[in-house]
């Protein structure tokens, strides 16, 4: 029976049921109980019930405002909100989505790195050995642990990338490109936009390699021809992805990464000694801990290693193994970032690396290589085995490698009698017996399987037993001031500490809970509101880490409250796990009417009138320019009239609706963060919004009663969704083009 199945859907049956074994017990939780990290509870699991709440009630996610005071939601690459994964979030109870979202994905990365391995090689088992290799890495496992689903996302999509590359090479078909540009895209989509800038390079450089390694003596016009089609890859991309790009490139150029420093870029470097973790991985060699433990993880077990080692030097398919040879290297220069002089010449060089920060997480290449590697070295095994040379020159390197296992623990102080090191010794002992063994034995389909069982059971011993686990209802238990927000119900902001595990998920709740904070989780931040928070409180902003509000900020009563404008009413203060909860006498209203102005064109001269005692910001609205038809006033002089007022009729994520009345022209202004797209309309007609009090949005009102709206229409979301709906049509008519012409259907 089995055999008349094609090898294809064998092997994907074996992945299938090992990576449902893999993850048994976390897919089999209580009710209620599901695997996800760090992150899922800090960040992720809110921008999804975030997602759910807006497509289920028909709009799209474009602004958040309920973190950061308001925030683009879509333009954060992160949320991944149009990648094809969140319907699993829209439908389906999220602790369910956020199971198969991780496993789906494990299972893609297997999936596609067998399809690649089997398409160099023409072997299933080597196929399914490179399969286990990458899927179940450190790499994933760590991210899993992080809870980093966007790289998850990422990371499963690179070989089916560079497996629709290949197949363009052997074949010169070009809608090969156009598939691989596809991948691209959708990887973009998926989140972590870092990854697929890698993912970006490395292909590259493996086609052209490639190209010029397999052209041999053909002409250079045939080369260039060759290397020109690979622009389909990233037109493609750009195309399928641009919903995402082009409102992530208008964010991330006003933002606090829109320029960075080499020391902000570099944090996160790979250093030598974190080699070591391919041998102890790195959550069991404390000498190696740091804030950013699961960004070094790329543990691929000791058989692959030397399998891996195999294929690199044994194999046949030299002109692949020498591609991956280079591009290794290449991977070792990116992954030890400031440790090695190349980095800053990267940094220099290459365009909008500098966006990104950590070199480290370039390790989803390097196990991405070693897989490859490995598959090769299964198939030499398995054809060729080794010869005399080959066998002493495999057990030197296996010798030299237990000899820098024994003397790094004694360096480090890891104990010989710990578990981590038992495992490291018997796994070496074991990977030393099969060798041995695929030289003497002649039934090399029983080593071959024997490979495979070992690199499954390496992973599953070392990782398995850190899948973590989260609570959906302990996620949504109320925390005490949760209460007092929702008791007092209105259009106030509250400040909260982020980035420690007690309440690591507090800046991010708002969205489940529709309270409005001025603290976030989120990978960047507006550059204009993190220069404003710490200038106002007086507080050095940090330098690296900056994905929420330094705990400074916390630890007076009087800093969560001078940022006045901002409307902020109550603050949780002091240590997490002895905090209280301050409140405010009186909070700035999300909307007042002012008719006192003084212009300051120097956006940064607003500042020090911000913090000027005798400012009132009810009474004196701080513009970069004068408005027509308004008389400009000094920053004393009061003006006001009775009976004057301005309500909320509805207040959406997208949309806000007013009611005004004023007995003389006024500036409306509304304590909402200004950011391009968002339009305002008094009485049906657009007005400009004037950005005022350095960062909010104000409008020009003339006496009477009106309706006024301001809604978010971001240009950069409305030409992306257009390019990406053509780009999808148009590779819709090409297939059906192309299946009709291979069915012979005029």
């Amino acid at each position: 029976m089995l055999k008349k199945l094609p090898p294809f859907v064998i092997a994907c049956g074996i992945l299938f049921v090992l990576v449902i074994v893999y993850f048994a017990k976390g897919l089999f939780f209580s009710p209620g109980t599901f695997i996800g990290g760090m992150d899922v509870a800090g960040s992720f699991y809110w921008n999804e019930a975030f997602v759910k709440e807006s497509f289920l009630s028909g709009s799209i996610p474009l602004w958040n405002p309920y973190y950061y005071s308001g925030h683009p939601f879509l333009a954060n690459p992160s949320v991944f909100a149009f990648y094809p994964a969140t319907l699993l979030y829209v439908f389906l109870p999220l602790p369910l989505a956020f199971n198969l979202d991780t496993v789906l994905h494990i299972f893609i990365a297997a999936v596609g790195m067998f399809l690649l391995v089997n398409i160099i090689t023409n072997s299933v088992r080597a196929g399914i050995a490179s399969a286990l290799v990458y899927s179940l890495s450190g790499y994933f496992i760590e991210r899993i642990i992080a809870g980093h689903i966007p790289l998850i996302h990422a990371a499963a999509l690179v070989p089916l990338i560079f497996y629709f590359t290949e197949n363009a090479l052997k074949t010169n078909k070009t809608r090969n490109l156009s598939i691989a540009g596809l991948f691209l895209g959708l990887q973009v989509l998926g989140g972590d936009p870092h990854v697929s800038y890698l993912s970006s390079l490395f292909v590259t450089l493996y086609y052209f390699i490639r190209v010029v390694s397999d052209s041999g003596s053909a002409p250079l016009s045939d080369r260039m021809k060759k290397l020109g089609f690979f622009l389909l890859i990233p037109l493609v991309a750009f195309g399928v992805s641009a919903i995402q790009i082009l409102p992530s490139l208008e964010f991330s150029s006003l933002s606090d990464r829109a320029n960075n420093t080499f020391e902000f870029v570099s944090e996160g470097s790979f250093s030598k000694a974190h080699f070591y973790s391919l041998l102890i991985p790195q959550r069991f060699n404390k000498a190696l801990s740091s804030g950013l433990d699961f960004e070094m993880g790329c543990y691929i077990g000791m058989l692959s290693l030397f399998l891996a080692f195999v294929g690199l030097f044994f194999s046949r398919y030299r002109k692949h193994t020498i591609c991956i040879g280079i591009m290794l290297i290449v991977t070792i220069t990116f992954i030890l970032g400031k440790n090695t002089p190349l980095y800053r010449l990267y940094y220099e060089l290459l365009p909008m690396l500098s966006s990104f920060r950590v070199p480290a997480r370039a390790t989803f290449v390097f196990d991405f290589l070693m897989a490859v590697l490995a598959g090769l070295g299964i198939k030499h095994l398995i054809e060729h085995s080794l010869d005399r040379m080959q066998f002493q020159l495999v057990v030197t390197v296996i010798a030299v490698l237990l000899a820098f296992l024994l003397l790094g623990a004694l360096n480090m102080h890891i104990p010989l009698s710990s578990r981590c090191m038992a495992n490291a010794v018997l796994l070496f002992i074991c990977s030393l017996v099969l060798l041995s063994l695929s030289v003497f034995l002649k039934n090399k389909q029983l080593i071959s399987w024997s490979f495979i069982a070992v690199i499954f059971i390496d992973s599953y011993w070392v990782y398995s037993s850190s899948i973590p686990a989260l609570n959906e209802e302990a996620l949504l238990q109320n925390k005490p001031f949760e209460q007092t927000f929702e008791r007092d119900a209105g259009f106030y902001r509250v400040m909260v500490p982020g980035y420690d595990l007690n309440i690591y998920s507090l800046p991010s709740r708002g969205m489940r809970f529709h309270y409005f904070g001025t603290n976030g989780s989120t990978p960047i931040v507006l550059k204009e509101y993190f220069d404003f928070i710490y200038n106002m409180a007086m507080v050095p902003p940090p330098s690296l880490n900056r994905h929420t509000f330094s705990q400074d900020l916390f630890v007076n009563s009087g800093l969560p409250f001078s940022s006045r404008i901002l409307g902020v009413k109550y603050a949780v203060l002091g240590d997490p796990s002895n905090y209280q909860l301050m409140q405010i006498d009186w909070c700035m209203p999300r909307a007042a009417l002012i008719h006192n102005a003084v212009v300051l064109p120097r956006l940064e001269d607003h500042l020090a009138y911000l913090k000027d005692p005798r400012f009132d910001p009810i009474k004196t609205i701080l513009l970069e320019k004068g408005a027509n038809a308004l008389t400009l006033n000094s920053l004393s002089k009061d003006i006001s009239y009775a009976g004057e007022t301005v309500r909320i009729e509805n207040y959406k994520p997208n949309r806000i609706d007013l009611k005004s009345r004023s007995q003389g022209d006024a500036y409306l202004l509304l304590s909402e963060l200004w950011y391009p797209g968002w339009k305002a309309y008094v009485d049906g007609k657009e007005v400009d919004i004037l950005k005022a009090d350095y960062l909010l949005r104000a409008i020009n009102l003339p006496a009477g009663e009106h309706s006024v709206s301001f809604v978010y229409r971001p240009m950069s979301f409305y030409a992306g969704l257009v390019l990406t709906i053509c780009t999808l049509f148009t590779l819709l008519i090409l297939a059906c083009t192309y299946y009709r012409r291979n069915a012979g259907i005029e």
